[in-house]
């Protein structure tokens, strides 16, 4: 972009004053926003701190790059970290929280690609939104509300973690995230061969990272249907984004594996205990293992389950189910020092003694 064409905000609030007085005039503020109590009123009042611009699509006429109605940098921190803050809201419903935190953070995305913005303020930025929508994807599950697509979900994800780790190979590190993003990346992209030909491409040092090389291996086993190895290597995984990322492949992997049993050891006189079922694909408790077979059409009694391929049947769709690990790991953090990267960091490796190719 010509550096004459750019333009930088100067809205210094984390919603342009035109947008504030236009959506209280017209009724269009989010129950976040509202003065407490007036929640029933037809023109209920705003609190301004806790306005924040709402996303709109580009529309003929109207012009996007006004620099009073675009944020700098600084005051896009401040609304990502409010945004933020509204995540431990109690008595709240996590897809009501999901549905204002994804569009707000859509109109930050917005004011980041209009203002041209890169560099070290782009991977800054993009890390932040990216831990939001990690977090979501195991958060909302595969329910599909007038807020929440999966699909679009996952979409989104993609477009920024690509984003994001090619600004790494732009710009001069060390990045101090780095290994955590691209852990995230290829546990979110298990088994894919082009996200495995970007690890193979990254500097010695931040491959051989024991971190991210555990997360390598588990997406090779689970590219080469090695799944009860897969497992062994997630469940070793401490880092509740990368949990968070691996969870929407386990009930593939769980489901797969049985079918692989099925083949294996599909025999009427074979009997194989469940017990060593809930440990060996990470369910959370025998009676999961056992509803999970009967949906499968495999035989359960007495603790046992007796493999048959031609019983076997895979689930349409799979439901949603908390894993018992990660809701561990939830319960134990501040899940907004988690969004903004101020726990649960990967340290990277001694990256003074990189060479200059190497970085």
């Amino acid at each position: 972009m010509d550096t004459a064409s750019i333009v930088v905000g100067t809205c210094l609030k984390k919603c342009p004053q035109p947008e504030i007085e236009m959506r209280e005039r017209e009724g269009l503020l989010h129950h976040f926003e509202i003065v407490e109590g007036q929640e029933r009123l037809k023109r209920p009042k705003c609190v301004i701190d806790r306005m924040v611009k709402e996303y709109k699509r580009p529309a003929a006429g109207q012009d996007v790059a006004d620099p009073e109605t675009l944020r700098p940098v600084p005051v896009l921190h401040q609304t990502i970290d409010y945004l933020y803050s509204i995540v431990t809201r109690p008595n709240t419903e996590w897809y009501h929280i999901y549905d204002y935190v994804f569009d707000r953070l859509r109109a930050v995305r917005q004011d980041i690609v209009i203002q041209d913005i890169q560099g070290l303020d782009a991977i800054s930025l993009l890390e932040k939104i990216i831990r939001f929508y990690i977090l979501a994807v195991y958060r909302m599950g595969n329910k599909i509300t007038p807020s929440f697509d999966p699909t679009i979900n996952n979409q989104h994800t993609q477009e920024c973690l690509k984003r994001l780790l090619s600004l790494y190979n732009e710009v001069d590190g060390p990045h101090s995230n780095q290994i955590e993003f691209e852990s995230i990346y290829l546990m979110f992209n298990l088994g894919d061969t082009s996200a495995l030909l970007h690890y193979l491409d990254l500097p010695t040092l931040i491959r051989n990272h024991p971190h991210l090389n555990l997360v390598y291996c588990a997406s090779i086993n689970y590219l080469l249907q090695n799944y009860v190895k897969c497992l062994r290597q997630i469940k070793k995984l401490t880092n509740v984004l990368c949990l968070c990322a691996a969870h929407r492949h386990l009930c593939k992997i769980q489901q797969s594996s049985l079918y692989i049993m099925s083949v294996a050891y599909g025999s009427k006189n074979c009997k194989y205990p469940t017990c060593h079922l809930e440990d060996l694909l990470c369910f959370n408790s025998q009676e999961e293992v056992e509803n999970t077979l009967e949906k499968c059409g495999l035989p359960v009694k007495d603790g046992s389950v007796c493999f048959q391929k031609s019983l076997f049947k895979q689930e349409d769709k799979v439901s949603w189910k908390p894993w018992q690990q990660l809701e561990n790991l939830l319960n134990r953090c501040n899940l907004t020092d988690i969004l903004l990267g101020k726990s649960d960091r990967i340290q990277l490796p001694n990256i003074s003694d990189l060479s200059l190719n190497d970085r």
